[in-house]
């Protein structure tokens, strides 16, 4: 269902303006993206894919909509930074997890990238502290190597080709 209504209501939740709500539906989806039953662990990350892209792609038009600083004003008053803990548990599943639908789970890792950088680098840091010394500049080259050639922008061809190298 919220994968719904993230796909064709967006901006329903937008308008409401409620950051405990929003808040709630966030974490609903992080919660779904854990989910053993696949099949709801990937419409947890559609709904998220929908949304990051949503994000991503209001914030790159000129005149920026109203619905977008809601919606940022929504992130921003929420205490918990939902975004980052989402981009960290997908990569933690994609990378950790043995789970059957990694395609499915990656999808919104780019929009979310693009949206956090910041927490995608700190991601990348988080990683490093809890490897060995040695395997700290192989670890960075691969994530370098991951974003190699990827242009900021959310094509079908772009999404493909980042997810090839899953």
């Amino acid at each position: 269902m919220l994968e719904v209504l993230f796909r064709h209501h967006i901006q329903l939740i937008i308008v409401d303006k409620n950051a405990p709500k929003f808040g709630a539906i966030l974490g609903s989806l992080v919660d779904g993206i854990q989910n053993p039953d696949s099949s709801q662990s990937s419409l947890s990350a559609c709904a998220i894919d929908h949304i990051a892209s949503y994000r991503f792609n209001q914030a790159r038009k000129r005149n920026k909509p109203p619905a977008l600083e809601r919606l940022e004003s929504l992130i921003a008053a929420d205490v918990k930074d939902y975004f980052t803990i989402i981009l960290t548990t997908l990569f933690n599943l994609i990378i950790f997890e043995n789970i059957s639908n990694q395609w499915s789970l990656s999808r919104p890792i780019l929009p979310l990238i693009f949206t956090n950088r910041s927490g995608f680098e700190n991601y990348i840091q988080q990683l490093a502290a809890t490897q060995a010394p040695e395997v700290h500049a192989k670890l960075k080259h691969c994530f370098e190597d991951l974003m190699s050639g990827i242009q900021n922008k959310l094509e079908t061809k772009i999404v493909k080709g980042l997810h090839r190298i899953w």
